[in-house]
């Protein structure tokens, strides 16, 4: 078994990070007034959307080491890449999704295509990133 290349897991990360936010910005566009709603309650500083900013690139390193991780098992490619995208979705979207509904924080209708959209996004931005991964 070969060892994780960690230059390749933050490269690889990285582009996953930018290309998620890419590929979530039309949702967020399209729920412009629903996050504008919400975000009245919050009050959130630029240091807050920075720190999102920043989160899905450990997002995306995490999964990119996801899939260096489970490599040797499953095989190098993209069927790979989407195991780890959907574990990580499952890990992060999903769980949050759940936890902020159970506990009314945020509209139903916004956590629930939040989710829903997340899902291709994570796996294409994973792809991606496990495309620029070598060992």
């Amino acid at each position: 078994m070969g060892k994780i290349n960690w230059g390749r897991v933050v490269v690889g990360g990285i582009v996953a990070g930018i290309l998620v936010n890419v590929l979530q910005a039309p949702l967020d566009l399209m729920m412009r007034s629903e996050w504008q709603e919400v975000m009245k309650n919050f009050k959130p500083t630029p240091a807050v959307f920075l720190l999102h900013i920043l989160w899905s690139f450990v997002i995306g390193i995490a999964t990119i080491w996801l899939y260096a991780a489970i490599r040797p098992r499953y095989g190098p490619g993209w069927v790979t890449a989407l195991r780890a995208g959907f574990a990580v979705w499952l890990f992060v979207h999903a769980t949050f999704s759940l936890a902020t509904g159970s506990m009314e924080l945020l509209p139903q209708k916004l956590i629930t295509l939040s989710a829903l959209f997340s899902l291709p996004a994570t796996l294409l931005s994973t792809i991606a990133g496990a495309w620029l991964y070598r060992e």
